[in-house]
């Protein structure tokens, strides 16, 4: 299900492989918890390589969207093929999660401050991170 993780100019990328279904959303959403505890500014998810995806994984992708965001920590999708773009226009996904067409898209809109932090984002900076200060706040 993971493909590879990097790091790249402080935004973290995680890749996702095969089927995303409703047997990995508890390995994906503990996955999730430990961004989460970890303050994680922006995740980028690779898609590049998933070729089906169920509403359980797409309510936990929304999930840690929503939780990121309370923290000011953004969440972006990109390599979205064209199997499961209809499953995400459907569920109209793409007006809450910013997709891309790659990953150096998404990591270059992000270092420009230009995707925010979902709902009530965090008011503060962080000096550990490699992503712009304007970003963190509202």
């Amino acid at each position: 299900m993971f493909g590879g993780k990097r790091t790249e100019c402080g935004v973290e990328i995680l890749g996702l492989s095969c089927e995303i279904d409703i047997r990995y959303v508890p390995i994906l959403r503990a996955a999730f918890r430990r961004k989460i505890a970890a303050r994680c500014k922006a995740l980028i998810l690779d898609l590049t390589e998933v070729y089906d995806i169920d509403s359980s994984a797409i309510a936990t992708l929304v999930e840690y969207h929503r939780d990121a965001g309370r923290q000011g920590g953004v969440l972006c999708l990109c390599g979205v093929n064209e199997g499961l773009k209809p499953i995400f226009e459907a569920v109209q996904l793409g007006n809450t999660v910013a997709m891309f067409d790659s990953v150096a898209d998404a990591v270059a809109v992000i270092r420009r401050g230009e995707i925010q932090p979902y709902g009530n984002a965090a008011s503060t900076t962080d000096r550990d991170t490699d992503i712009p200060a304007r970003m963190l706040s509202r």
